[in-house]
């Protein structure tokens, strides 16, 4: 699963997604990203709840996540997605714990 390959050569899957448009749900991010998405964390306010547009996410294989990569910078819902790879940290719970 975490093996590096052409595009990704860290071996990472997870993902940070940036300037989401605020309509975004799983069914149209799934289907605007190549690949299969295994989890989906929304990045929102903690007081509020308001989502902040942007979201990491956890692709099934690192070819999954290098396709995801190469499509940053297109058009969802009218808004240039960026898309990082956003590798492990010390201390990281990944993927989430389901609520």
């Amino acid at each position: 699963k975490n093996k590096p390959c052409s595009g990704n050569p860290q071996g990472v899957t997870r993902l940070f997604l940036g300037n989401l448009p605020f309509a975004v749900d799983e069914k149209s991010l799934g289907s605007f990203l190549p690949g299969t998405v295994t989890h989906i964390k929304w990045i929102t306010d903690k007081e509020t709840g308001k989502f902040y547009g942007s979201a990491f996410i956890e692709m099934e294989t690192t070819k999954d996540a290098a396709q995801a990569v190469a499509v940053a910078g297109s058009e969802l819902m009218g808004r240039p997605i960026k898309i990082n790879f956003a590798p492990a940290r010390d201390g990281d719970v990944w993927p989430p714990p389901q609520s």
